[in-house]
Order: structure tokens, then C-alpha cells, then sequence
């Protein structure tokens, strides 16, 4: 089973085999094994994990919204935002989310406005849960 996994600034894998796959759908999180009957799902903000051919540890991203297609051929994960463990700015992410934080509690936004400062509030957070590790790729 393959794997790609591109955004709109990178390509992030691109047909690896792997074992399985973790993303988060727009509805929870769901596990791809080989053999998965076809799919195609809404991503929400969330850590995805891969597994490649052979390992025994997850490769992890925090990645946003897009769509993972799941075919006879593989895996295709089309995300609008990614970031690896070791491009965690700890820091960055932090001051950014307290800004974002203050934002919600004190300016009214319009419908746009609220939802695009909750998406990348979301995107944040995941990406300090994900923290400073490494990973391969």
C-alpha cells in the first residue's frame, strides 16, 4: 500500500510503501489498513501517523484540512497545511496561540473571521501536542 501526502508547499511523502495509516477525518480518526474498501473523506486539523514498510514506530505530522482518498492503488492525502515534529517552533506556536486565544475572547469576528482563527488556533495546538521530535521521511 502507498502513500502520498502533499500540501500546497510541499510534498511530504510521495508513493512510499507503508504499513498503515492514521488520519484525522472529519468525523474522528481513522485507520487505514491494507485492503481498505475505496474512500474518500474530509480532514480535520489533527496528527496524522504512517507507519513505512518495515517499521515499527509512527511517523507523525499535524496536518489541516483536505482530503484523504483511500484506492486499490494507495493512499492519497491532500492537506492545506503540514508541519513535521522538527519543524515545531515551540516558542512560535506558543505566543502565536495566545494571541489567537485573546483574539477570540476579545474582538467580535464575523463567521469567516471566527472560523479561520479556530482552524489555525487547532493547527497550533496539534503542532505543540506533536512537540520537537523527529521523524523520517
Amino acid at each position: 500500500m502507498k502513500l502520498s501526502v502533499f500540501t500546497p508547499e510541499k510534498k511530504l511523502v510521495t508513493d512510499q510503501e507503508i504499513e498503515d495509516v492514521l488520519v484525522p477525518g472529519h468525523r474522528g480518526e481513522i485507520h487505514i489498513l491494507p485492503g481498505h474498501a475505496p474512500l474518500v473523506t474530509k480532514l480535520s486539523t489533527g496528527i496524522m501517523k504512517w507507519r513505512f514498510k518495515g517499521q515499527t514506530e509512527y511517523n507523525k505530522a499535524v496536518i489541516s484540512s483536505g482530503y484523504c482518498e483511500v484506492n486499490p492503488e494507495g493512499i492519497l492525502v491532500l492537506a492545506e497545511f503540514a508541519t513535521l515534529p522538527g519543524e515545531v517552533e515551540t516558542d512560535k506556536f506558543k505566543s502565536e496561540a495566545s494571541e489567537l486565544e485573546k483574539k477570540l475572547a476579545n474582538q467580535f469576528l464575523n463567521d469567516e473571521s471566527w472560523d479561520e482563527t479556530q482552524r489555525r488556533l487547532a493547527e497550533l495546538k496539534s503542532g505543540l501536542e506533536l512537540g520537537g521530535g523527529s521523524t523520517r521521511h
